[in-house]
């Protein structure tokens, strides 16, 4: 894969894609997600329900993983999810981007937007025809607004771990392939089923 971030090519960092992550780099989501979800850390109420949230809704089944390594350190990942979108114009094959987190001391110098670039090259040659991201705070949407990612406008749904089905209107989409077909689809009221929500 073609590097286009000088900081990553100047500190000679790693760039993986990963179908089955190596051991040693399973780490706790929590050591590069947790201050941004849990509302008080140090609070075991806020705790628990961080943690339900996470166990019912963060199933954590990507189909790839995209790493920036440097030796042995993990410097900033992103998780990549292929599904199929049926809908009543036919069915869409839709990318999803979940977990993207750079370690602190690295972060402002564009190695996230690097690794998101990365990671949308390889959902395009999976050949999905968009992909799909549900930002939990406002950070977060501006952030992918500014990389091309616009806001849904339909309401989607999704299956928690529990079973039980949801439904949120907090979706962003960059298209990959604008069809008629996915225009009227995304154009009409009828909401977009993701199935199983690990995102």
């Amino acid at each position: 894969m073609r590097i286009k971030n000088d900081f990553i090519e100047k500190m000679e960092f790693e760039v993986h894609m990963f179908s089955v992550l190596p051991e040693k780099w399973i780490l706790p989501d929590e050591k590069l997600d947790f201050a941004s979800f849990c509302e008080d850390p140090t609070d075991p109420e806020s705790l628990e329900e961080y943690l339900h949230s996470i166990y019912e809704v963060y199933t954590l089944k990507p189909a790839y993983w995209a790493l920036v390594t440097n030796g042995e350190e993990l410097i900033s990942r992103c998780l990549l999810f292929t599904r199929s979108v049926t809908s009543k114009r036919g069915d869409f094959k839709l990318g999803g981007i979940g977990g993207l987190a750079t370690r602190e001391e690295f972060q402002k110098r564009g190695i996230a937007s690097e690794l998101l670039r990365i990671a949308e090259e390889k959902l395009r040659d999976e050949k999905c025809d968009f992909c799909f991201f549900a930002p939990l705070t406002d950070e977060l949407k501006r952030y992918y607004g500014k990389r091309g990612y616009a806001t849904l406008g339909k309401k989607f749904k999704y299956t928690g771990r529990s079973g039980n089905q949801y439904m949120e209107d907090t979706g962003m989409i960059k298209i990959f392939n604008k069809s008629d077909r996915l225009i009227k689809f995304l154009d009409s009221p009828e909401p977009m089923d993701i199935g199983e929500y690990n995102y």
